[in-house]
């Protein structure tokens, strides 16, 4: 399996892989930053973590273990998969590693376990990609993955694991009401991405920017574009004269020019097809 790179997360995004909010400091060399909701369960007190409006954190306690729910939606294709690793940051304060996984074909919010080893209280960030509280590195599949496999095997956010746990109908009914159903359909999770995030028109138009560049800064790719350009002019006009008796130009000259440059830039048009490919991959490695 290979890891994906940034660039290659972006280049999936809306086609394979789903991700939304997406924030400026959401996407890292190689993986995603998950942040924390205002939503959070204390296993030790069996009830919510109560986070007021307008707090840019909450407290684990020491010796307690909160589960938390991320503050975006992912999915992922039959041909991806993810591992959830913790953050130095919060381990060095004693928080626990963490080691579990994304399945393919998984879509929704996750819900991550957080463990405070230490003696001291733990401040967690909500929604804040500066100060996420866990990475997710996204990994190609070495062969695309059974779709039906894993369907409906995990309950969607992870509230199964809520089931025989007090204090807990707020947050079912968060992931139950209407507001958040978009976190369970991939059509709505890809509209809200494609048409509401900033972020990723911003990162998509950077990437096709940096393509064109690249393609139109050799003279052939030029020379095959502005051949191919040429060839429409004359067909247009060719076409035109034909059919207008008031547009006398020769017409077996235009004609002979005009096949003159098809077979130019047909010749060329392979050549530019290569060299935009190689525009594309130097892209990626800018």
């Amino acid at each position: 399996m290979a890891i994906l790179s940034d660039r290659t997360i972006i280049n999936k995004l809306g086609n394979g892989i789903l991700f939304y909010p997406l924030r400026p400091e959401s996407i890292r060399s190689c993986s995603l930053c998950l942040t924390a909701s205002r939503y959070a369960y204390s296993l030790t007190d069996r009830k919510q973590i109560q986070i007021s409006i307008g707090a840019e954190y909450f407290i684990i306690k020491p010796k307690d273990t909160v589960l938390v729910w991320t503050s975006e939606a992912i999915w992922l294709n039959n041909k991806l998969g993810g591992s959830i690793h913790s953050t130095v940051g919060l381990v060095s304060q004693g928080i626990g590693h963490i080691g579990t996984r994304i399945n393919p074909n998984w879509i929704g919010p996750l819900c991550i376990a957080l463990n405070n080893l230490s003696n001291n209280e733990v401040r967690i960030y909500i929604e804040n990609a500066k100060r996420p509280m866990a990475y997710v590195i996204i990994h190609q599949l070495s062969w695309p993955a059974d779709p039906k496999k894993d369907i409906n095997k995990d309950q969607f956010a992870r509230l199964d694991v809520l089931r025989d746990l007090p204090n807990t109908q707020l947050i079912k009914d968060h992931f139950a009401d209407k507001e958040t159903q978009w976190m369970t359909n991939i059509d709505s999770l890809k509209r809200k991405m494609i048409y509401e995030s900033d972020i990723y028109k911003q990162l998509t138009n950077n990437q096709f920017k940096k393509a064109s560049r690249y393609f139109f800064s050799d003279s052939k790719n030029w020379f095959t574009f502005l051949a191919f350009t040429l060839s429409m002019v004359l067909l247009i006009i060719n076409q035109v004269s034909s059919t207008n008796p008031l547009i006398a130009f020769p017409k077996n000259f235009i004609t002979g020019i005009f096949y003159v440059l098809v077979v130019i830039w047909i010749i060329l048009a392979l050549l530019g097809c290569w060299n935009l490919w190689e525009a594309y991959i130097k892209s990626q490695k800018d």
